[in-house]
């Protein structure tokens, strides 16, 4: 927070938190189950640059800390399937042999879409004390939990058999 850049690294850091309470993506409690420990959570800050180097965006996010998660207690499956480099190019290829255009996205805070299954409680962020003495709940995944990718990959999936998206079964990696 020395940075020239402080008002914009608070305001990225800011525009997380909307995000967060914006999608009811946790909930403050005071008593956590006995023997269970609040996630400890950080900030990552990061740059984003653009082919010139020079800087587009200041990018924040508030993630858990995956490495004091227990398998079992604090989630079950990790598993998330990513298309191979393969299936890309083959796609790709077909697409320009055919003429036809390509289109990609940026889903913000995509992993704050899914609803996770386990309960986990993690610790506020720092300089973003909501409620003294309290402890956050999710009910939503956040970055950096073990489980995070796979929860994004089942609400993407289902999104897109909802339009009417198949899954390729040939690039089925499980």
């Amino acid at each position: 927070m020395a940075s020239l850049n402080k008002a914009l690294w608070l305001k990225a850091a800011l525009d997380v938190m909307i995000a967060v309470t914006r999608m009811a993506t946790l909930d403050f409690i005071s008593d956590i189950p006995y023997g269970r420990r609040p996630l400890p959570t950080k900030w990552v800050w990061t740059t984003k640059k653009r082919m010139d180097n020079k800087i587009e965006k200041f990018k924040v996010r508030w993630v858990a800390c995956e490495d004091h998660q227990k398998k079992g207690l604090d989630y079950n499956n990790t598993f998330a399937p990513v298309a191979s480099l393969t299936i890309l190019r083959i796609v790709l290829t077909i697409a320009t042999q055919l003429g036809l255009s390509i289109d990609q996205m940026d889903i913000v805070s995509a992993f704050l879409n899914g609803q996770i299954n386990t309960t986990v409680n993690l610790t506020q962020p720092e300089g973003f004390s909501f409620s003294i003495g309290m402890v956050c709940i999710l009910h939503k995944s956040i970055y950096g939990l073990c489980q995070a990718a796979r929860i994004w990959y089942n609400v993407l999936h289902d999104a897109l058999v909802e339009i009417g998206f198949n899954r390729l079964v040939a690039d089925l990696a499980c």
